[in-house]
């Protein structure tokens, strides 16, 4: 979500400054960084995050979906802190990967928007930042599967996939003192079949390994 934002709001500059946009092709004459702003401003492109249901935009096209998550660090009773929140508080981090994914008819338009979304997504470092992300990474160019190519190349649309990774804390605030109290408990061993003095006992009890609330 914080991605599609980024972007949605961050190609307008570039839309509305033909200064700004020519600043990204430094190369190019200013002839064809003018073509190519220009077909932009006529066709701009859809942004939104993939598999969003509603009516199919045309073409360009620009979706980002989180493609994964996997853990920064294991230890479940760290003790953490984020610029908004500096009291203590339990969990872990977490790395998100995401995959921007940019369709177009025009080779182009194409281009013009890999390098829109790669400068966007460098410009917002800050505001992912604020947002407690403690970084974003560009982690480069992906592959299409030889399916979705031949489907590209069957319906005449191009197709770049840019990768991205950013991490942050799974974060739980400390309870109020007093919120949570500890339960009398043992662990059933193995050849004890019933809880001994205990005339009902909960249930579960006697199961092997198996954990009994103490009912005194």
């Amino acid at each position: 979500m914080h991605m599609v934002h980024a972007v949605l709001n961050g190609w307008t500059v570039y839309r509305d400054s033909l200064v700004a946009f020519r600043g990204l092709f430094p190369t190019l004459g200013d002839a064809v960084t003018l073509r190519w702003h220009t077909l932009l401003v006529d066709e701009p492109p859809a942004v939104r995050s993939a598999f969003a249901p509603g009516t199919p935009e045309g073409l360009p096209l620009v979706t980002i979906e989180l493609t994964g998550e996997s853990v920064e660090n294991r230890a479940m009773s760290n003790r953490l802190g984020t610029t908004s929140t500096p009291q203590h508080e339990l969990g872990f981090g977490v790395r998100q990967t995401t995959e921007v994914t940019i369709m177009s008819k025009r080779d182009e338009t194409l281009r013009a928007l890999a390098v829109i979304v790669r400068a966007v997504l460098l410009r917002a470092v800050p505001s992912f930042q604020r947002s407690d992300y403690e970084d974003l990474r560009y982690e480069g160019m992906g592959e299409l599967s030889l399916d979705e190519m031949l489907v590209a190349e069957e319906l005449g649309v191009s197709v770049i996939r840019l990768r991205y990774s950013a991490q942050s804390s799974v974060v739980v605030l400390d309870p109020p003192t007093g919120a949570l109290t500890s339960k009398p408990w043992f662990v059933q061993l193995d050849d004890v079949v019933e809880a001994p003095g205990d005339p009902a006992p909960a249930t579960g009890a006697g199961t092997p390994g198996g954990v009994t609330p103490d009912n005194d």
